[in-house]
């Protein structure tokens, strides 16, 4: 690998009561795109829905649908939704900040940001004061984590008696392969293609 690829090696603190001090690098791989900033996404938590359906019902279906294709009756009926949708459901900005666990608290991040600056301060100025109060303060730091993170997970645990739902939710969650509808074999024999003939096999065996 050419060294050229790699650059702001950076010495960070080590993860635990582990010595192995942790680096990280950013390193050349492709060109990538420029980036492109995130829209607004549609908050439904927050959404008018009974706005919604009293325009629904403005509407006489009979006769909208009356003399008309299936795919001209879809599009018609999509595009008075997505218009209701734009008047009554209003708008988040999206989340760019780093999302920490949900067990962590406020105590422990402070313990961490202040290790991180122990380590820091050690890293510049290696003596042994500086050496001892950075141990001090990692001693701390996994005393929490561990303290907080056990809590949090036998907490979790009780929460799934009577709630089947919630159990496997949460194991979804920890599935590093996330299931979605694959291709299937239509009646000719074919794979589908789009997603739209996917829908209408499964449609079509159920």
């Amino acid at each position: 690998m050419c060294l050229s690829l790699i650059d702001y090696i950076n010495y960070k603190s080590p993860v635990g009561k582990s010595d192995h001090v942790c680096l990280t690098w950013n390193i050349t791989v492709a060109v990538g795109k420029p980036d492109v900033k995130q829209e607004a996404k549609l908050n439904y938590w927050k959404s008018n829905y009974d706005a919604i359906s009293e325009g629904l019902q403005n509407y006489d279906w009979g006769m909208e649908f009356r003399d008309k294709t299936l795919q001209q009756n879809w599009s018609f009926l999509k595009d008075e939704v997505m218009e209701l949708v734009k008047q009554f459901v209003p708008l988040k900005k999206p989340y760019c900040g780093k999302k920490s666990a949900d067990w962590m608290t406020k105590q422990t991040k402070k313990l961490i940001k202040d290790r991180n600056q122990a380590w820091t301060r050690y890293r510049h100025y290696s003596s042994y004061r500086n050496y001892l109060y950075y141990k001090k303060l990692l001693n701390k730091t996994v005393q929490s984590v561990r303290k907080y993170h056990d809590s949090h997970r036998k907490k979790v645990i009780r929460s799934f008696k009577g709630n089947p739902k919630k159990f496997f939710g949460f194991m979804r969650n920890l599935q590093t392969v996330k299931l979605k509808v694959s291709h299937r074999v239509n009646n000719n024999g074919d794979m589908t293609v789009t997603e739209q003939e996917t829908a209408e096999v499964l449609c079509e065996f159920f």
